[in-house]
C-alpha cells in the first residue's frame, strides 16, 4: 500500500498508551512518541531496580540525547511496576516493547511476548472498551497473526505489528526522524489508532498485513548483515591479491550512479535490483561473479556470500520452470514471454529463458516463445521450441502463460486479452510486471507472493 504521512491525520479520537518494557526499544519508542505526538506515555516495567533508577531519573543506559530527552518530557511520562485494572478503563494502544533474544537453538526466544499477551487478555477480558497491541518487539513472521489467534480471540483486543528501526548509538536522532513508520495491521480501528499515536511525526506511514511488517524488519537487518558480510568477504580476498586497498575498491563501485537518488526520483535506481524474479542473466552479472569465484579459489579462499550468488541464481530459474509446470496444466504449450535477459535487447546470453525452457522440455512440456526482437537458438528449435514475434500468436491456445522479460508491450495485456487467447486462465508473472492490476478471473500468480 502506498505510504501516506502519519502528519496528516487528525482526530478526536484519545487512546490511554502503556509501552510495556523500558530497554532502547520501549523507552527511546515512548520517550519519541511524547515529544513528536505530545501523548502521556505510560511505561510498564517490572525489573524493580530498572523501575527505581527511572523513576529517580537517572538513564539506565547509555544513548545519546536520551537523558535531555526525558528531562523534556518529564511531566508527559509515568513509570509503573505492572498493569492494573484501571489502564484499561478507557481504551488503549499497548506497545509490546519486550526482548526476544536468540535461543540455544537459533530461534527468537517469545517467552516473553507471550507473557504480556496473557495478562493483556486477563486484563482486559471483563470490559467493554477495545484495545490496540502493537508489538514492537523484533518477532519472527506469522507472530502478531498467532498471537490474535491463540491469545487475543474472542477479546476486545486488535494486534498489530509496528517494527522498530532504531540504531544504537543514533536511537534518539531514528526516533525522533524516523524514515519510515511500518504499521502492520488488518483492522481500520487499529490502523486509526496507529496514525492517532503518530499524529506528530512527519514520517511515510506504510501499511501492509503483520506478517509483512514482520517479515520486513527482519530482511531490513539481513540486507545490511549481508552487505557487512559481502564487503568483509572482498577484504579478504583484497588482502591475498597484490596492490589492491578495498577502500579504493567500495570507493569506486560507491560512485555507481545507481547509488543515488536524484532530484527527480527519491529511490535510487538500484532499488530496481531488489525486486525478485526469476533470475539474471547477460554477459556481464554471470560471467564476472564467476570469475571473481575462481579467482577467490586461486587463491584457496572460500568466499560463501560471492559463492552463493550464482548457485541461488541457477535454484531460482528451476523454480520458476517447476511453478510453471505444476500450474500450467498439461493441455497445451506453455508459453513464455520473453527470450532475451532483459527488454530492450535482443541478447540472450545466460538468459533466464534459455534455462526456464530447457528445464521445461526436461519435464516433457511444450514450450512457445515470444520475442519482439531476441532469436530462438537453433537446439531449442530443433527440440520443437517455436518463437512468435506477435504476442497474439503465442498466446493462441496455449495452456498458460508464464512472463519472463519485462518487455513494455506486455503492459498491453488485459485480463480480457489473456482470458480470450489462453485455454486455461492462468498467467505467471516472473518479473511483477503486472502487479499493479487487479485481475477477476484469471489466475495471477508472481514472484514473491504465495
Amino acid at each position: 500500500m502506498p505510504a501516506t504521512f502519519s502528519g496528516e491525520w487528525s482526530s478526536h479520537l484519545t487512546y490511554r498508551v502503556n509501552v510495556i518494557g523500558t530497554g532502547y526499544v520501549g523507552l527511546v519508542t515512548g520517550l519519541c512518541v511524547a515529544q513528536k505526538s505530545r501523548h502521556q506515555i505510560h511505561f510498564i516495567e517490572r525489573d524493580i531496580n530498572k523501575l527505581n533508577v527511572l523513576k529517580s531519573g537517572q538513564m539506565p543506559f547509555f544513548e545519546p540525547g536520551l537523558e535531555a530527552l526525558f528531562k523534556a518530557n518529564r511531566k508527559r511520562i509515568s513509570f509503573w511496576g505492572a498493569l492494573s485494572d484501571e489502564d484499561f478503563a478507557t481504551p488503549t494502544i499497548n506497545l509490546i516493547c519486550v526482548g526476544t533474544p536468540q535461543s540455544e537453538s537459533g530461534t527468537a526466544d517469545l517467552s516473553a511476548v507471550h507473557s504480556v499477551a496473557t495478562e493483556l487478555r486477563q486484563r482486559t477480558q471483563n470490559g467493554a472498551k477495545s484495545h490496540i497491541v502493537l508489538v514492537k518487539s523484533t518477532v519472527p513472521p506469522g507472530t502478531v497473526e498467532h498471537l490474535q489467534r491463540a491469545f487475543f480471540a474472542g477479546s476486545k483486543i486488535t494486534a498489530g505489528m509496528n517494527p522498530e528501526f532504531l540504531r544504537e548509538g543514533c536511537a534518539v536522532t531514528d526516533g525522533l526522524n524516523q524514515d519510515r513508520i511500518v504499521l502492520g495491521v488488518h483492522d481500520e480501528t487499529a490502523w486509526r489508532a496507529g496514525r492517532w499515536l503518530y499524529r506528530g511525526f512527519r514520517s511515510p506511514l506504510i501499511r501492509c498485513s503483520p506478517t509483512e511488517a514482520e517479515m520486513g524488519k527482519y530482511t531490513n537487518n539481513s540486507l545490511l548483515a549481508l552487505l557487512i558480510s559481502f564487503s568483509n568477504e572482498m577484504a579478504t580476498l583484497a588482502q591475498q591479491t597484490e596492490d589492491v586497498d578495498i577502500r579504493q575498491v567500495i570507493d569506486i563501485v560507491m560512485h555507481d550512479r545507481r547509488w543515488l537518488a536524484s532530484a527527480k526520483n527519491k529511490n535510487p535506481a538500484v532499488a530496481s535490483y531488489f525486486w525478485p524474479g526469476c533470475g539474471f542473466g547477460g554477459s556481464c552479472f554471470p560471467k564476472d561473479v564467476s570469475a571473481l569465484t575462481a579467482f577467490a579459489r586461486s587463491r584457496y579462499l572460500e568466499l560463501p556470500c560471492l559463492e552463493g550468488i550464482l548457485k541461488t541464481n541457477r535454484s531460482v530459474k528451476i523454480a520458476f520452470a517447476e511453478l510453471a509446470a505444476k500450474q500450467i496444466p498439461n493441455n497445451g504449450p506453455i508459453c513464455l514471454l520473453g527470450l532475451a535477459f532483459k527488454p530492450e535487447t535482443d541478447d540472450i546470453r545466460e538468459s533466464p529463458a534459455l534455462a526456464v525452457i530447457d528445464h521445461l522440455l526436461q519435464l516433457k512440456r511444450q514450450v512457445v516463445v515470444h520475442d519482439p526482437v531476441a532469436e530462438l537458438p537453433a537446439p531449442l528449435a530443433a527440440a520443437g521450441v517455436k518463437l512468435y514475434r506477435k504476442v497474439n500468436e503465442a498466446l493462441k491456445d496455449a495452456a498458460g502463460a508464464a512472463l519472463i522479460t519485462s518487455w513494455p508491450e506486455y503492459r498491453k495485456l488485459t485480463e480480457a486479452r489473456l482470458l480470450k487467447q489462453l485455454k486455461n486462465p492462468i498467467f505467471i508473472d516472473g518479473r511483477g510486471f503486472l502487479a499493479d492490476r487487479q485481475f477477476k478471473k484469471l489466475n495471477y500468480t508472481r514472484i514473491g507472493r504465495k
